[in-house]
């Protein structure tokens, strides 16, 4: 990662993104929130297939018996999308994902 790329994802990671729909207050309440649910954030973003940018935080949440949840929110966009692993090690994704609905 190069220092630009570096930066980049600072800002990204803080919430000072330009033309956001969520504000730096939204974006902190909705990470409580899933910290407050058990969901742990992978500190290495990945790219979004959507806007292309390195700004994917994975938030994930295993249990050993029933399988586990994980969260893949882009900071930039603001794409979202939810997997689950019905008991087993193969993810299904949910279709129609909302973070907002979820955290509710």
């Amino acid at each position: 990662m190069d220092h630009n790329e570096y930066i980049s994802v600072y800002y990204v990671e803080l919430g000072y993104v330009r033309g956001m729909s969520r504000t730096e207050a939204d974006i902190e309440a909705l990470q409580r929130k899933l910290a407050k649910r058990g969901f742990m954030r992978d500190p290495r973003p990945i790219s979004c297939a959507e806007c292309g940018q390195r700004a994917v935080f994975v938030y994930t949440i295993k249990h050993t018996n029933i399988g586990g949840r994980s969260i893949e929110w882009c900071h930039h966009c603001h794409s979202e999308r939810g997997w689950t692993r019905p008991g087993g090690d193969d993810r299904v994704e949910d279709a129609g994902f909302d973070l907002d609905q979820f955290l509710a």
